[in-house]
């Protein structure tokens, strides 16, 4: 499975919209949210695809989630909270507009797009 950078923002996005004080946010609400905005499929590919990259939002520290049940056959997960670093990345993608001439920024040096490539870059084109 290929990272999606896209699909990361959407669910950072999702996730800071839609939880409420302390409440964690099901996995499936965020899945049907996807789904609802053409982003995802109702299929189970495409929660697995959701699962796996709840799991990269877990690895990079972006999101603290409950992932114990993700390599179940229907995994299960939900959303504790966005963490610090995770703010400070969505900041970096919430303007589209500014996303775009970070994404632009990267694909121009020849560098993969990844989270700490679009920090990165978001720092560099960030006016002082």
């Amino acid at each position: 499975m290929k990272q999606d950078i896209d699909l990361l923002k959407h669910i950072l996005v999702y996730v800071e919209e839609n939880q409420m004080l302390n409440e964690p946010v099901q996995g499936k609400c965020i899945f049907d949210a996807l789904i609802a905005e053409s982003l995802l499929t109702d299929t189970t590919e495409d929660y697995i695809k959701l699962a796996n990259h709840i799991e990269l939002l877990v690895d990079d520290n972006l999101i603290k989630a409950n992932t114990n049940l993700i390599r179940a056959k229907i995994p299960l997960f939900m959303v504790i909270r966005i963490t610090a670093e995770g703010h400070r990345f969505l900041d970096n993608v919430r303007n589209d507009t500014f996303y775009k001439r970070v994404k632009k920024h990267i694909s121009d040096n020849g560098i993969p797009l990844s989270i700490a490539a679009i920090n990165a870059a978001a720092k560099i084109l960030l006016p002082h």
